[in-house]
């Protein structure tokens, strides 16, 4: 039996979670060697200033005052580089995600219904004042850049004065590199916290594309409903909200009690608020010229909930390696793949442009 247009919609959504995640883990990287770059200048900038050189306590000021100068002026550039490549990142994902989810509703109803009217200025709107938990997306970035310098000045005051205390063993540079890049782990808090607002800010914006894409062709669905990936991530409040609906018009719930909001619900959450496709007698009062004759068996509601592995399973080999990498996906058919495993694209990234490629679009970056 043929699936309805709802259906592969569903399956859509959670391909496109996919391509999500492995696009995250490719920007991931990308902000991932900026990072390094900074550190080893940083480790350069101790090593030519070495604030705990000179014998004299004015000297010693003078020297540290001119390192944190340079390191401010080091992190400034670096977080420039990092907001500018993201936003251009987050465009070009909102160009794509609007045309992708505009080509394939049409072509699943089989005539140019739907309208996809997001100018370059609009999608740069939707990336520029897309919320993440309350706050713009670049003031997250802003956050996370004061909280390195903060952080960084923190472990060279402390290390100056185990050093000046006698605790610190070794050479001044070595002293104030290790405080830096040993038990502070700054780098890798830095890293952990970039990659949790990577992947977010892409949730969002991809979410806020499909809200204006709907919005401009409202009178072509019924419902909103909530769609998430059931696995051994998803939390309980999205479990809860799993294919749950809500009036197209008013936003009232259907059948359940919980009140209508807007993914995504937290951070790294997978969820999509999707929107269910008008039957073709509704769709025929918009464009008589739809067929229904050939394609009424195609409308109707949304399958039954099913798990990631079960879907992954009904799925195509290339949609398979797809999600799970080459060489995971040798283990899984082995089922020796536990879910955890499965959902992780860590080693499996993909290139805003492999992602256009991938679609049959050209990549405004390539």
């Amino acid at each position: 039996m043929a699936k309805s247009i709802n259906s592969i919609l569903v399956d859509d959504s959670i391909k496109s979670q996919i391509d999500l995640s492995r696009l995250s883990e490719g920007e991931s990287k990308k902000v991932f060697k900026l990072l390094d770059d900074l550190q080893k200048d940083l480790i350069y900038s101790i090593n030519d200033v070495n604030p705990l050189a000179p014998r004299l306590t004015v000297w010693k000021k003078q020297r540290l005052k001119k390192l944190l100068k340079e390191v401010n002026q080091l992190i400034n550039e670096s977080y420039k580089k990092i907001k500018k490549a993201q936003e251009k990142a987050l465009i070009d994902y909102s160009a794509l995600e609007s045309v992708k989810l505009t080509d394939r509703i049409n072509g699943l109803i089989g005539l140019d219904l739907m309208n996809v009217s997001l100018s370059t200025k609009k999608l740069k709107s939707i990336v520029n004042n897309s919320l993440v938990d309350g706050h713009l997306i670049k003031k997250w970035w802003g956050g996370q850049e004061r909280r390195f310098k903060d952080q960084f000045q923190g472990a060279m005051n402390k290390a100056i004065q185990d050093f000046q205390l006698g605790v610190a063993k070794g050479d001044t540079v070595s002293v104030l590199t290790k405080a830096f890049t040993g038990t502070a782990d700054i780098m890798g808090y830095t890293k952990t916290q970039a990659e949790a607002l990577i992947h977010t800010s892409f949730m969002q914006v991809a979410a806020d594309t499909r809200w204006e894409v709907y919005q401009d062709n409202i009178e072509m669905f019924s419902v909103y409903y909530w769609q998430s990936t059931l696995d051994t991530r998803t939390t309980p409040g999205c479990k809860a909200l799993d294919r749950k609906m809500w009036d197209a018009k008013t936003k009232k719930p259907i059948g359940h009690k919980f009140a209508f909001r807007r993914t995504p619900r937290h951070w790294r959450c997978r969820s999509d608020l999707m929107m269910q496709v008008k039957s073709y007698e509704d769709l025929k009062k918009l464009d008589p010229n739809i067929n229904i004759g050939k394609r009424a068996a195609l409308t109707g509601p949304v399958e039954a909930d099913v798990d990631y592995n079960s879907w992954l399973k009904n799925q195509s080999k290339q949609v398979q390696v797809d999600a799970l990498g080459p060489g995971r996906y040798k283990l899984w058919k082995k089922n020796k793949l536990t879910m955890a495993e499965m959902v992780n694209q860590q080693g499996n990234p993909i290139t805003i442009q492999e992602l256009s490629k991938k679609y049959g679009y050209q990549s405004s970056t390539s």
